[in-house]
């Protein structure tokens, strides 16, 4: 079983991306549905009026790696240092769907944030654009035989300031259309509201609709505010539900959330959220709250949650357990100390926990908690490991008197290709590389997009993935190379397509560089200013007092010749090298008797 398997290829011209295969409904206003089939999306990268937005954020550790999700798509990864960073001109798909960011640090921790749509600041608006799909419906819960559909949507731009998208499905016993009208009266305000219908006669004939309005501000003082509602009316159905007859239905739905950044007080977030059902399933409210800060020597963070079922057939109410979080960390150099409570109705937990670097590659995170009420302990702990060509994750931990567990896990990526096989730490993505030096050499590292990465014994690398249809670095860096190994050019910036596949070649020179103390047969040092000449009587350098004589390349010259001011042969110089370099070694030293 697999989830997708797919080909496809970007027409250029066309800005169009085709997909065949096992994919998955791109709309922009239904849910879509698995399908076997076709199907055609906007290549997002090649748009001339694709906007980016200005992504900042604060990094704990060196070379940690951000990540940037729309609609759970990956659009955007970047290396950065430790600190504050700032993203700038990072592509987005919509420009009403927020941005989930991630920071994955050295150590294997993430931290996660939001950057509202609100806050995007774009100068106009920017349609989706047209999608088409056809296929036949896989993977799905039915009660019915799975059917043929036509998805198809497309937007565009009345204005500067209004916008209008329509969708519509088309299946056997099932139809479906809608449309949508954004408005941004300012780059800190947005409106839309959106009308959907359907029809389905699967089994028993059903038609309704579905209406959702939502409203994104960005306010005075650093405050965002966030709305929508939506109502169901009973016969509405998106596809994959038309096809179960137990989905689960709700009549109306409504979220409110507003965030506050103050420089002193910290962040704060309060959302709540309802969904009212239908007769035969409850109804379920929840109030979120967060707050977080960060002060000169430690952070807090703090988390409640309040929900509500109702059972409307029984007309009574209760109260889940409230869950509350706290945490405070400290950072201790390369470390991290933390002491956090968890509180779930009458279950309170207190723990103690610590991470923090072995090594360059090497992270540890270790933990102890306390059960008030059971009086149980428990312990944890785990290690990861970057290898260079894998990653290793190695736990264990203890619950109680009576439960132990262990795990251990191997991840990473192997890449075939014409120059051999190659490893790699991380996962693979469609659009990567394979970074070559002329010389094989294994440990050097090498800054990507995607992280660090070294090279095997034959002088190669995965380089995880490219920034598609935009500039990608990639550097060798020059301190990780043999002292007796010089590079000509580090630096590479390159553009690439969707799904391409580049070699990146780096040359390397490897040179033997050597000190040579010089006598003559009588014990005499070589006189100074002496010239030193090669086989073919090309001048190479001048001796120096005490008979020294330095020569850049003993590898391409193993005859060397002592010669007057003429260039007149007087004597060849004997000496003899350890048969292995000392590529560590800026260069190295041996005698000479000239002859």
């Amino acid at each position: 079983d697999s989830l997708y398997t797919y080909a496809e290829h970007v027409f250029q011209a066309q800005k169009m991306r085709a997909q065949v295969g096992q994919i998955n409904v791109n709309s922009s206003l239904f849910s879509g549905a698995p399908i076997n089939g076709v199907q055609l999306i906007p290549e997002q990268g090649l748009a001339q009026d694709t906007q980016g937005v200005t992504i900042n954020g604060i990094a704990r550790t060196h070379q940690a790696r951000v990540e940037v999700r729309q609609s759970g798509q990956i659009i955007y990864t970047a290396p950065v240092n430790a600190g504050a960073f700032t993203l700038e001109n990072v592509p987005i798909i919509r420009s009403n769907t927020d941005l989930n960011v991630s920071v994955v640090e050295t150590d294997g921790s993430t931290t996660t944030f939001t950057v509202p749509a609100v806050s995007f600041n774009l100068r106009e608006l920017t349609p989706a654009g047209l999608t088409m799909s056809i296929g036949r419906v896989r993977d799905t819960t039915s009660d019915y035989s799975l059917p043929w559909i036509y998805n198809i949507s497309d937007g565009w731009k009345l204005s500067e300031n209004w916008l209008a998208q329509a969708s519509g499905v088309l299946a056997q016993d099932y139809q479906a259309a809608g449309g949508m009208l954004q408005w941004l009266p300012t780059n800190k305000w947005t409106f839309s509201g959106s009308m959907l219908g359907s029809k389905a006669s699967f089994g028993e004939s059903l038609q309704g609709a579905k209406s959702e309005l939502r409203a994104s501000m960005a306010l005075p003082g650093e405050i965002s505010l966030d709305v929508s509602t939506a109502r169901y009316s009973d016969g509405y159905r998106e596809l994959t539900d038309a096809l179960n007859k137990d989905a689960y239905e709700y009549q109306s739905s409504s979220s409110a959330n507003i965030a506050w950044n103050h420089n002193l007080i910290g962040t704060f977030s309060l959302g709540y959220y309802t969904y009212q059902a239908t007769d035969n399933n409850n109804d379920s409210r929840s109030i979120m709250a967060s707050w977080g800060k960060t002060f000169k020597y430690a952070s807090i963070t703090a988390n409640w949650q309040h929900a509500v079922n109702q059972d409307d057939e029984n007309h009574n109410g209760s109260n889940d357990d409230d869950m509350f979080y706290i945490n405070i960390s400290i950072p201790l150099g390369e470390q991290r100390v933390g002491a956090y409570m968890r509180n779930q109705g009458d279950k309170t937990t207190y723990g103690l926990q610590n991470n923090g670097s072995l090594s360059k590659d090497t992270h540890y995170y270790i933990s102890a908690d306390r059960d008030a009420k059971n009086q149980q302990n428990s312990f944890n702990g785990n290690l990861n490991s970057n290898l260079h060509y894998t990653q290793l994750s190695v736990g264990g931990g203890t619950d109680g008197d009576n439960y132990r567990n262990y795990n251990a896990t191997f991840s990473g990526g192997i890449a075939a290709h014409e120059h051999g096989i190659t490893f790699s730490p991380y996962t693979i993505k469609n659009t990567f590389a394979i970074a070559r030096l002329s010389e094989p050499e294994s440990g050097i590292e090498i800054a990507t997009p995607q992280g660090r990465i070294w090279t095997d014994r034959w002088g190669q690398a995965v380089i995880p993935g490219l920034t598609e249809w935009r500039k990608s670095r990639v550097e060798v860096n020059a301190n990780t190379l043999p002292k007796s190994m010089e590079l000509a050019n580090g630096i590479k910036n390159i553009t690439v397509a969707h799904s391409a596949f580049r070699v990146l070649d780096f040359n390397v020179l490897n040179t033997r560089r050597v000190m040579l103390t010089v006598k003559r047969p009588d014990g005499s040092w070589l006189p100074k200013d002496t010239s030193i000449v090669d086989e073919k009587n090309n001048y190479l350098v001048s001796a120096v007092d005490s008979g020294r004589v330095f020569i850049t390349d003993v590898g391409d010259n193993p005859a060397l010749y002592a010669a007057d001011d003429d260039m007149n042969r007087l004597c060849r110089i004997h000496y003899t090298l350890q048969k292995t370099q000392d590529k560590e070694a800026f260069y190295e030293t041996a005698k000479g008797v000239c002859q």
